[in-house]
């Protein structure tokens, strides 16, 4: 099973063709579709480009130091050396701050990003957007944000929020708000529906009053 962040390393054919490294972790995750981005079909006894993982050590997500790094395959491939792998973990760590974001503004309209810290976030169109601790999110379009933590989200048109910790969302025309604890706060405006997954898998859909500018939950 391939995981966060996964990424190919190619052999001295292909380097002059593909460049030495690729990952697209904004979009997946999977080996097998970076490969068939690529038109990789073909795999030999000694391959000529090398799959790999790094995945986030328990300091978490942010701590790019903390990763740990796996050649995923059966053999080590006879041009891998200490120093190509020193080199695709360099790589890997600046494929990381594309995605990983901990402070700042950043706006995003496809593809997946994750958000710490202080960071805050404009997320529409087909964006996928997992905020944790304290940061802001902004979303609009059908774009699809998941809070941890202490985030704040607030969300317009057909955007989707899954919320959990005691983090706060607002909800604006046909939003929709999945909770998970009843520490997070909830503010539903227009056709906005917010959806309680409680204990023992009961299932509470609360929506604004008709008539009412604001719910407030």
């Amino acid at each position: 099973m391939c995981e966060f962040l996964s990424g190919l390393t190619m052999g001295p054919k292909l380097d002059g063709k593909f460049g030495r490294f690729y990952s697209d972790p904004a979009t997946t995750d999977s080996h097998r579709e970076l490969e068939a981005k690529l038109g990789f079909k073909d795999r030999h006894r000694d391959p000529e480009w090398a799959k790999w993982e790094f995945a986030p050590g328990a300091k978490g997500i942010t701590d790019f130091d903390g990763y740990a790094f796996k050649l995923d395959e059966e053999r080590k491939p006879e041009w891998w050396t200490f120093d190509l792998e020193a080199d695709t973990i360099q790589y890997a760590k600046s494929k990381l701050a594309e995605v990983v974001v901990s402070a700042g503004s950043h706006e995003i309209s496809a593809g997946r990003l994750w958000a710490w810290g202080s960071a805050s976030v404009e997320a529409w169109d087909s964006a996928s957007v997992e905020a944790w601790d304290s940061a802001s999110v902004e979303a609009s379009g059908s774009a699809s944000v998941k809070a941890r933590g202490s985030a704040s989200v607030k969300a317009w048109d057909s955007a989707s929020v899954e919320a959990s910790g005691s983090g706060s969302v607002e909800a604006w025309d046909s939003a929709s708000v999945v909770t998970f604890s009843l520490a997070v706060k909830v503010a539903l405006f227009d056709l906005a529906v917010e959806i309680v997954r409680g204990v023992f898998g009961k299932v509470t859909m609360r929506k604004a009053k008709k008539g009412a500018k604001r719910l407030t939950v």
